[in-house]
């Protein structure tokens, strides 16, 4: 059972029978900064999970960026991730198909943790010239979770994934690896909705 109770009235969350979280790892920001650009996907991670949390099917791939020295020591020191891992790697352009076909275009709903994977999902379609191919009404999953703390009393230290991973016991391994990184994010939706009050206040809806 949660340790945080519920102050204020039941929020109510629509969630697709079907649903995708995913996570994305990009070249250094920081370089884009200085250099100019804007940072380029380098790797995405996902899990197709059921109304039951189960994860029925994962995409995981590594990407090439047009730019290969955004990917920094600081990019590595982050994620692990190194230039010569992404050398033989497909671009962008090149496997977003199978990416589009893993969530079925728009028929699966997309969560993420926070607004950047997304943002950065939008502007990896822009820079090849595509329309957004996907869902339209993607879900955010940190302000979930604080939505789901304002009513219980509990303000988190901070809303990254791993700072509330901690607070909520949740062991984290692998972070910052897009693959890790969505196995985390499906850890924290099933321990907000999973405890026994929860059965009760939260109702998902599958739309």
């Amino acid at each position: 059972m949660s340790p945080y109770k519920r102050t204020g009235p039941p929020h109510f969350i629509m969630i697709d029978a079907n649903f995708v979280i995913f996570d994305v790892e990009t070249t250094d920001p920081h370089a884009g900064a200085v250099l100019g650009g804007t940072p380029e996907i380098i790797e995405i991670g996902a899990i197709l999970v059921n109304r039951s949390w189960q994860v029925l099917n994962e995409y995981s791939q590594l990407i090439r960026p047009k730019r290969m020295d955004f990917v920094t020591e600081f990019t590595s020191q982050l994620s692990g991730l190194r230039p010569e891992m992404l050398e033989e790697s497909p671009t962008f352009d090149e496997m977003w198909k199978s990416w589009a076909e893993f969530t079925k275009y728009k028929s699966f709903r997309l969560f993420s943790w926070g607004g950047t994977d997304i943002h950065q999902l939008r502007h990896a379609y822009s820079s090849i010239r595509l329309g957004y191919p996907h869902n339209d009404m993607p879900i955010d999953i940190a302000s979930m979770v604080y939505m789901w703390g304002s009513t219980r009393g509990w303000k988190p230290k901070g809303l990254g994934l791993a700072s509330v991973c901690k607070e909520l016991g949740i062991t984290v391994q692998g972070h910052h690896r897009a693959m890790a990184d969505a196995h985390l994010a499906l850890q924290v939706l099933k321990h907000i909705f999973n405890s026994e009050e929860e059965h009760e206040e939260v109702q998902i809806y599958a739309v």
